[in-house]
């Protein structure tokens, strides 16, 4: 705001409010970490629906036939709160868990919400950690960076397991690869290439490591490249 005053010509006038949801998740991600392959495992998300003379025109879907939903009583139905039951199957195949919940109306009177399944199957190889990051100070003479250490371990005694190779997708990193326990347990060491330190910008990638896994051939794990400027 400005005015004709010499002294304070210009004003700012903060304003703030709080958005009531008629209809939607409370929250878009449900995160269900690690889940060993052949279990089962339920979560429960809220859902939000003010008017409660409508819920009888639910209508809940998984994207996914490894994943099933449906609705449960909940603690709070005076606040308009419905608890959806998210499951994630047994027969759901190694490897990471993305999908999608939509609850909608039948009668269109809101936009539909969507609810962010997330996670990871394990199988017969594990990944650890699934997510690294660099940092790298322009502000020093030297660049170098301390390597990222990621494990590929066997969850299944006697099952040989070999490291076939690594391959980034994005071609930023550079990698060598140390058998900490020939069969079951491997150590891939990453660290930023000349490439990377090119580019001068955040940067990210996936990077996927070969096995001799017959069921996972390929597991992965991401990573981001930060440059702090000072």
């Amino acid at each position: 705001m400005e005015s004709n005053d010499p002294v304070n010509p210009k004003a700012t006038l903060h304003v703030s409010a709080s958005i009531e949801i008629e209809f939607g998740f409370e929250t878009t991600n449900l995160n269900f970490g690690h889940i060993r392959k052949g279990e089962s495992t339920i979560k429960t998300a809220v859902l939000i629906l003010k008017d409660q003379s409508k819920k009888g025109l639910l209508e809940l879907n998984s994207q996914s036939p490894h994943v099933a939903v449906k609705t449960v009583k909940s603690t709070n139905n005076d606040g308009g709160q419905i608890g959806v039951e998210v499951t994630v199957k047994p027969e759901a195949p190694p490897g990471e868990l993305s999908e999608t919940i939509t609850a909608k109306l039948s009668d269109g009177s809101h936009q539909a919400s969507a609810l962010r399944i997330n996670g990871t199957i394990v199988g017969n190889v594990e990944v650890t950690p699934e997510f690294v990051r660099f940092t790298i100070d322009t502000s020093q003479t030297s660049t170098n960076q301390a390597t990222q250490e990621v494990k590929i371990s066997s969850t299944q005694s006697g099952a040989a397991l070999q490291v076939l190779g690594v391959e980034d997708t994005s071609d930023y990193l550079t990698f060598e690869i140390d058998t900490v326990a020939a069969g079951e347990q491997y150590v891939v060491r990453a660290k930023p290439n000349a490439k990377a330190l090119r580019m001068g910008r955040n940067v990210s990638g996936q990077v996927k490591v070969l096995t001799s896994d017959t069921e996972q051939p390929k597991v992965t794990f991401r990573y981001n490249i930060i440059f702090l400027r000072r």
